[in-house]
Order: structure tokens, then sequence, then C-alpha cells
């Protein structure tokens, strides 16, 4: 007892003597209406990027929901594939965090130059579509048509191991300003 190890997947265990947890997180996609259908993803992993680059074969348009790093990525990378690309920015600028409105001016006016367009001040309502997703209808009444969307519109830590092992946690590992838990010992991180 008091010994500290990790068991592995496999069932196998490994001793320790301090453990960081860096558990990543998953995408969110937040609570609009019609988000069941097909030809909607999120992107956090290679996975995630060959399902979407796969299902741009025979697709002519899409719609980025987030204006953030990954979601300027992806418009970006969907462009290149040769699909006409919207972006969705809720905030009143790209990059919202990283850049003040003159930099986000100048980057919003390069994106457009490369054929990208680009809503800001922008709530989406709902993703239109009856099976498969045929656009996007934002909060103002506005529709824009789009074969295929990418929500890059927030992630969710990954806590549930840290939960399992009896760690606080609250949206995150809660931990203090060394990064360690409420376990001697073990740290989180990310």
């Amino acid at each position: 007892a008091g010994e500290k190890q990790v068991e592995v997947a496999d069932g196998s265990t490994a001793p320790y003597d301090r453990l960081l947890l860096a558990n990543g997180s998953s995408a969110r996609i937040p609570p609009f209406k019609g988000t069941d259908k097909k030809g909607i993803f999120t992107l956090r992993s290679i996975a995630d990027a060959q399902r979407i680059q796969d299902y741009t074969r025979g697709v002519e348009s899409a719609i980025v929901i987030g204006g953030g790093l990954l979601g300027l990525e992806t418009a970006r990378a969907l462009t290149v594939l040769g699909l006409r690309v919207q972006i969705i920015e809720l905030f009143p600028r790209l990059l919202p965090i990283q850049l003040d409105e003159a930099g986000a001016a100048v980057l919003q006016r390069k994106l457009e130059e490369r054929g990208m367009t680009v809503y800001t001040k922008a709530a989406t309502d709902a993703i239109l579509g009856m099976d498969e997703a045929a656009g996007v209808r934002l909060a103002d009444g506005r529709e824009l048509d789009g074969q295929m969307v990418v929500v890059s519109a927030g992630i969710r830590p990954n806590i549930d191991l840290a939960k399992e092992a009896g760690l606080q946690v609250n949206r995150g590992v809660l931990v203090d300003h060394t990064m360690r838990t409420s376990a001697e010992d073990i740290y989180a991180a990310g």
C-alpha cells in the first residue's frame, strides 16, 4: 500500500516518483441546432484530418465555424484543396486573443484576397440540411450555403482519468502554482 504506480491500458503497471498528467482535450461543439448531420466535423487528430479530406471529394464549399488559429488553418487547407470557404467568427475580429483590431483587419483582408469569405460578430444558430450539412443559419437570420461544416469553436479538457484517480477537478484538473494536483507528486499540464 502507498506504492506509487500507474496501471497502463494493457493491464501492466509502472512505478513512478513523480507523475505528470498531460491528457489534452477534446473538441467541443456548441449546442447549435442540427449537429447530428453527416458532413459536420471537428479537428483534433490526424484521423479527423483524414476524414475531413476524404469528405471533400465532390464537395465545392465549406463553412468553418471559429476564427481562431485552428479554424483559420483549417480554412486555408480547405481552400488549398479547391473549396470555396466561409469563416464564421463570433467575436468582432479574427484571432481576438492574439491580434488587436488593426492586425485582425490585415489578416482578414489577406484571407479574403485568397478567396475566403469572413463573417465576424456572427453567431451560429443552426446547421442546415436534412441528413447532410447544407449550410448554416446565423442568429441574425442570414443563411450561408456550404456542403460541409468544420467546427473549431472550443475544447473540453479530458479530465476523466483525473476524476477516476480521485484528483480534484472542476472544468479541468485543479493545480496549485507549481502545477501540483490535489495528490502529492502528481502534476498536470496542458
